[in-house]
């Protein structure tokens, strides 16, 4: 997995070293067709500076320059472009002596602009692209997870015949850690509900229940069914669907109960008092009818 994610890097880093790089090829020409105008006669018996390292040509200054990328005794090349008669190695009226006050800033800005900013630059592109491979969400499928899933099915499918038994389904939905499976978040009863509810692609631009064929389900619905599930961010309940017998049930047992409570209250229940008929309700004697 780690070699994998070094390649990866290289792969995702290769465009962006491609501008680095060609940025930093300008550069160098640029310091090269310089070097070669103020460093052309500088004299080359010198202890850097010599008959096969100098600036008498574009592809000689070019090559030194790299040297100086690479920090390889680039103050001596700049003592080198800088040597005075008085060291007796030049002959100022021959035009063999440096410049000293060309050759230090020079190649100071050179290093500073070469080593210092475009190879640092490189070493932050490559940094970059290997940080953003530990950035992927947790909740999506990855490369990783089609891997797992790839041999977890070959556990199921020992004939290689890109099918497997439609009830060996769930358990290997719960051998797949998540996104993809259920695997230390889930029991079986879980599995068969998740299984239940995958859809897959048809090319008809609508999604279909993932359907077994003879007792079996291929791979590629499978796979495609599960990666849909993680993107689409299909939700299902933990729980298994509750019998609608059993519900109604419930709920003309708690109607029961709640009726119940209600003829059990104070100001429901029958007393004494409300037992006793009402003046207007009671029925006259044989005096008052007489």
């Amino acid at each position: 997995k780690e070699l994998r994610n070094l390649i990866v890097t290289m792969v995702l880093s290769f465009p962006s070293l491609i501008n680095v790089g060609s940025v930093l090829a300008l550069v160098v020409f640029i310091f090269a067709v310089l070097g070669v105008n103020l460093f052309t006669f500088v004299s080359q018996g010198q202890d850097h500076i010599t008959k096969d390292r100098n600036f008498e040509t574009l592809g000689s200054s070019m090559l030194l320059l790299f040297q100086c990328l690479t920090g390889d005794n680039w103050s001596g090349l700049m003592a080198d472009a800088s040597v005075a008669e008085s060291s007796g190695l030049c002959v100022q009226a021959e035009g063999t002596c440096g410049l000293p006050s060309l050759a230090i800033p020079y190649f100071i800005t050179f290093q500073l602009i070469g080593s210092f900013v475009f190879l640092n630059l490189v070493v932050a592109v490559i940094l970059e692209n290997f940080s953003s491979l530990g950035n992927v969400r947790d909740d999506l499928v990855s490369a990783n997870d089609l891997e797992n899933f790839k041999d977890e099915w070959a556990r199921f499918d020992p004939d290689a015949d890109q099918k497997i038994p439609a009830t060996d389904l769930p358990d290997l939905v719960l051998s797949l850690p998540p996104p993809m499976g259920l695997k230390g978040v889930g029991k079986r009863k879980h599995a068969v509900l998740l299984c239940l509810r995958l859809q897959v692609n048809r090319g008809t631009g609508r999604k279909q229940k993932l359907r077994h064929q003879d007792g079996e389900v291929s791979f590629a619905d499978v796979m495609d069914a599960m990666v849909n599930a993680s993107f689409a961010k299909v939700e299902f309940s933990m729980e298994p669907e509750a019998d609608p017998l059993a519900n109604a049930v419930a709920a003309f047992a708690s109607a029961g109960n709640r009726s119940a409570a209600a003829y059990k209250s104070p100001t429901m229940a029958p007393t004494a008092s409300s037992c006793r008929p009402s003046p207007s309700s009671r029925r006259p004697s044989t005096d008052e009818r007489g």
